[in-house]
């Protein structure tokens, strides 16, 4: 088994960064503390760090990454963490005994607030984990716990630079006031140790469109909720393996073009599918719907409506296509048109994601490297590089 902690030692000892000290960068952390003065973070065009903090460990970045970011024109980025692998115990959360390795997150966030970009800690739950703390009733101390402990540790950072994601992708599809009071009593929390961060309070039901249904907003006046847009996922996941709800034939589909007028009779769109009465039926729903530019912009105008109506801010901090399985022309286009109703609603968004399954570089080189002891190591950035590619930069920033 490689292990993936390698590189952030190395990140740590600063040989990845510009040789950045330690020193250094608590310095300008206590510069950029909290005050009545910072500015609100703007929020408005983001990308999502990939898997850097989460279980596998993959995509550990590097500055000339940060660089190229905001270069680009980027003023945000998210950065999901699954605790676990940061050492955080659920139960011993509860008892109120947290721990919790910052070392290597705080490089992250330090290189966003260096590079003048906003960091949203994104908390992304393992399955189990998710799992408890919405069957276990015990697990709210344990999540409070945890938020409290991050809260306190980020109040000398500019409320500017670091944003909270409380729970991404919160499921409670049948029991969205319980998922309301959860969230609520871990915002309450929050503000008893930090009054001034933003936070950001994922919708119920995954935070899909639906979660919108009967919620009803908190009672703080900073909080921005967040959705997720992957919709139709006959395109955004096909060739993947995805819960039934996504479709029971998504994994086998291949080549299927967007927009779907773009399909044409004839094509097998899913040559390994064994159930070809499914295939028919998911083929035949997407072409049927008609989906391009204005059916996104219908969908997306569902949370448009609700923040208008509930006089409150939303983001998508999720959309994006998995590369693998679709035609580059058909993906950019589905990201243009998805960018564009968004900001034609006025709402904010970040992209998923940086340098994954759904990326948007191209790599040069081995940005990691695998030494004859099994350990993962990052590989010289000089001869291993990843770059945005022109298509991305035209589909996110290309104008209206």
């Amino acid at each position: 088994m490689t292990s993936t902690r390698a590189p952030f030692a190395r990140l740590r000892n600063g040989l990845v960064f510009g040789f950045i000290p330690v020193a250094f960068l608590f310095i300008t952390a206590i510069f950029g503390a909290q005050g009545a003065d910072a500015p609100p973070p703007t929020l408005k065009h983001g990308v999502s760090l990939s898997n850097w903090f989460t279980d596998s460990g993959r995509q550990p970045l590097v500055a000339r990454d940060f660089d190229q970011i905001r270069a680009a024109g980027f003023d945000h980025v998210r950065i999901p963490i699954n605790p676990e692998s940061l050492g955080f115990s659920l139960y011993d959360g509860e008892s109120g005994r947290v721990l919790f390795d910052f070392a290597d997150l705080d490089v992250a966030v330090g290189m966003a607030r260096d590079h003048g970009l906003s960091a949203i800690i994104d908390v992304r739950p393992s399955e189990g984990l998710m799992t408890q703390i919405e069957q276990d009733p015990r697990a709210e101390a344990g999540l409070i716990a945890l938020w409290q402990h991050i809260a306190d540790h980020y109040k000398p950072y500019s409320t500017s630079t670091v944003v909270f994601e409380l729970l991404d992708e919160p499921r409670f599809k049948a029991a969205g006031a319980q998922y309301r009071m959860l969230i609520g009593n871990v915002v309450t929390a929050i503000r008893q140790v930090a009054s001034k961060n933003t936070l950001i309070v994922d919708l119920p039901k995954s935070a899909t469109l639906d979660g919108f249904d009967d919620f009803v907003q908190l009672p703080d006046d900073n909080t921005i909720y967040a959705f997720h847009f992957y919709e139709p996922y006959i395109v955004t996941h096909q060739g993947l393996k995805a819960p039934p709800a996504f479709g029971r034939a998504l994994r086998y589909f291949r080549g299927l073009p967007y927009p779907s007028r773009a399909v044409t009779a004839g094509t097998n769109y899913a040559p390994d599918a064994g159930d070809t009465d499914e295939v028919k039926k998911e083929l035949s729903d997407y072409t049927m719907a008609g989906w391009d530019a204005g059916h996104i912009a219908g969908r997306i105008k569902v949370a448009a409506d609700w923040a208008a109506a509930n006089h409150q801010r939303v983001i998508c901090t999720e959309f994006g296509v998995a590369r693998r399985f679709i035609d580059p022309a058909s993906r950019y286009q589905w990201i243009a048109d998805t960018r564009k109703a968004l900001e034609a609603a006025g709402i904010g968004w970040s992209y998923w994601d940086y340098a994954d399954a759904y990326g948007i570089t191209s790599l040069t080189g081995d940005t990691i490297t695998e030494a004859s002891d099994g350990v993962v190591r990052l590989a010289d950035p000089s001869t291993g590089t990843r770059d945005i590619e022109p298509e991305a930069m035209k589909a996110l920033f290309g104008g209206k």
